[in-house]
């Protein structure tokens, strides 16, 4: 599948994300579904930069000879700390695209004559969440719990440390966390945020994963009825 920002279209259905990190966790979790059902192949995930870019990214990636070739877009990015700045960043997106009706993340809306859109937001990569945080928070939820419960107590032991001895600010807590846990062993020491999962320290098969994976699949339908 595509990625960076190298948005040469290959395949029907694209997926939007909001840079490298998402877009990687994104192109191994389609790794992972497509060895489980062919129809996850005709998804390709983008890296669209950063939510400021959204707009003109989408109307430069409109204006490609292969857009034609085009029936579905999800856009994937962060709440970060506004669940409802999020969801009113990707409306006002829409709406240069003359749709004003974009309300609900997961609902199928008409982009075009031949295409629809649709959007989710990390964390919860749902329809009910509503909430704020990143990736990295959803990856903390992936991470195999029994596997990896006693790293992670450690980790938090030592940030814990870290904060009331030496006096440090962790206001993006979630990715010292995860950072932390990733490096403690060998085997993903080197790995990004993304490659991590494809390496298996999350679980692909978690029911967090369950509405991305439901929602892929409608939008692969909504065109073909």
């Amino acid at each position: 599948m595509g990625q960076g920002k190298n948005k040469e279209i290959q395949c029907p259905n694209i997926i939007l994300c909001e840079g490298r990190d998402v877009t990687s966790f994104i192109i191994y979790y389609l790794g992972f579904l497509s060895k489980q059902d062919i129809v996850f192949d005709s998804f390709q995930a983008l890296d669209f930069g950063g939510i400021s870019e959204l707009t003109d990214q989408l109307k430069a990636f409109t204006k490609m000879p292969q857009f034609s070739m085009v029936r579905s877009i999800l856009i994937i990015r962060d709440a970060e700390k506004s669940y409802v700045k999020a969801k009113n960043d990707i409306a006002h997106t829409c709406k240069e695209f003359g749709i004003s009706n974009i309300e609900k993340p997961g609902v199928i809306y008409k982009f075009s004559d031949t295409t629809n859109i649709s959007y989710l937001l990390l964390p919860s990569l749902d329809d009910k969440g509503e909430e704020n945080g990143a990736l990295e928070d959803l990856c903390l939820k992936l991470i195999k719990a029994e596997k990896h419960k006693d790293v992670a107590n450690e980790v938090d032991n030592f940030l814990d440390v870290l904060r009331n001895n030496v006096g440090l600010d962790f206001p993006r807590i979630h990715k010292n966390k995860l950072h932390l846990m990733i490096s403690s062993y060998d085997k993903y020491v080197d790995a990004k945020v993304g490659e991590a999962g494809q390496r298996g320290m999350y679980d692909f098969n978690s029911p967090k994963l369950d509405y991305l994976r439901s929602t892929l699949a409608r939008l692969n339908e909504s065109w073909q009825k």
